[in-house]
């Protein structure tokens, strides 16, 4: 799938099986792969993604979530694994570089809750790992979420970076074994 804004994307989708894919989204908010709408369920497997934007975005599953993101290499212009407002997601064993001095690698943002992130490989990124906050009448953080053993190379800025407004709380999230050299909480 060449040249389109959007490679492929699923609304209000459970179940699927996206697979094998060479996948080149091009365009100022490309999205290589998109599942949003309370798609859940679904297999994103073994492909190769390339966006100018975000490579794979998880959006707003609701509870449902339980999508599992495994073994792509992503090469994204912008974010390589954004998820916002989505649930029970596992990432497991993506290769994430970017070579164009992306925002984040990982970038995980408002009530994307129980999320795990294991064994991915990032081999170059301006920010490894980014939480971050919406306000809308209240905050809205990422919580419960667990990163464990994830390789981190050539981060030109933060291995994790935190955007939260004072006193707020990324509750339950945990790195295990995982490395985490620079860092900022602001």
């Amino acid at each position: 799938i060449i040249g389109n804004s959007y490679g492929i994307t699923l609304s209000a989708s459970d179940g699927n099986n996206i697979t094998n894919n060479n996948i080149d989204a091009t365009g100022s908010f490309s999205k290589g792969i998109r599942l949003k709408s309370s798609s859940a369920s679904n297999n994103i497997l073994n492909n190769e993604i390339n966006s100018t934007s975000y490579a794979v975005s998880i959006e707003s599953s609701g509870s449902g979530g339980g999508n599992i993101i495994e073994n792509n290499t992503i090469n994204p212009g912008n974010i390589g694994l954004y998820v916002l407002t989505s649930r029970n997601n596992n990432f497991t064993n993506n290769t994430i570089n970017s070579t164009s001095g992306s925002l984040a690698a990982i970038y995980v943002n408002k009530n994307s809750d129980n999320n795990r992130f294991e064994e991915n490989n990032i081999i170059q990124a301006y920010n490894a790992i980014e939480l971050n906050f919406a306000q809308y009448g209240g905050y809205y953080l990422p919580e419960n979420n667990v990163f464990v053993n994830n390789t981190l190379s050539n981060i030109a800025n933060y291995h994790f970076d935190m955007d939260a407004p004072i006193g707020a709380t990324i509750n339950g999230t945990y790195f295990i074994d995982q490395p985490i050299g620079k860092y900022l909480i602001d």
